[in-house]
């Protein structure tokens, strides 16, 4: 009963590490993420205020990229 128990909650430690390693990896892949989608979205904010500098007629798409 006691190896029994033992195995249990070895098994319990091991999915407990590994669900934390599963955590830790899903965090990473976030913030990697999350980062570059602020770099895009800076790009743009420059972008649009490049094109709102210039003159009407050498953009005309330019109010698509809002």
């Amino acid at each position: 009963m006691t190896q029994r128990i033992e195995s249990m909650e070895s098994a319990e430690t091991e999915l407990s590490a590994e669900q934390g390693e599963r955590m830790r990896l899903l965090i990473a892949e976030l913030v990697k993420t999350n980062q570059e989608l602020r770099f895009r979205e800076a790009r743009l904010k420059e972008t649009i205020a490049r094109l709102e500098k210039g003159q009407r007629d050498d953009v005309p798409w330019a109010g698509m990229l809002i």
